[in-house]
């Protein structure tokens, strides 16, 4: 492993798949592999989520596709996908998981 991640051991590499017109060559979509653990939100959010990855998913596509009141979300040509790379402990908390109403560890 250290040939691959160093003395750390951490997998610092991020793969991009770009799907492209094959006539006009313009962008339609990508698919991203990052090692992150994709959630984030501490146990003081209740509500359906997509977590880190639902919303660089949707933050790419608005980028590509114009805001949403030109273009609704999940409408527009452009699809981006980000998907899970290697997996372990690998949280972007990297300061621990604090809840929101109390400040204090929710570990």
């Amino acid at each position: 492993r250290k040939k691959y991640f160093g003395d750390d051991n951490v997998d610092r590499n991020m793969d991009l798949l770009k799907i492209v017109d094959a006539k006009t060559g313009k962008a339609m979509g990508s698919l991203n592999w990052f090692a992150v653990h994709p959630t984030s939100m501490t146990s003081d959010y209740h509500l359906i989520s997509g977590d880190n990855k639902g919303y660089a998913a949707y933050a790419f596509e608005q980028e590509m596709n114009g805001p949403t009141w030109v273009q609704p979300a999940g409408r527009g040509p452009f699809v981006a996908g980000f998907a899970q790379g290697v997996s372990g402990d690998i949280s972007p908390n990297t300061r621990g998981d604090y809840c929101k109403n109390t400040g204090k560890s929710c570990e």
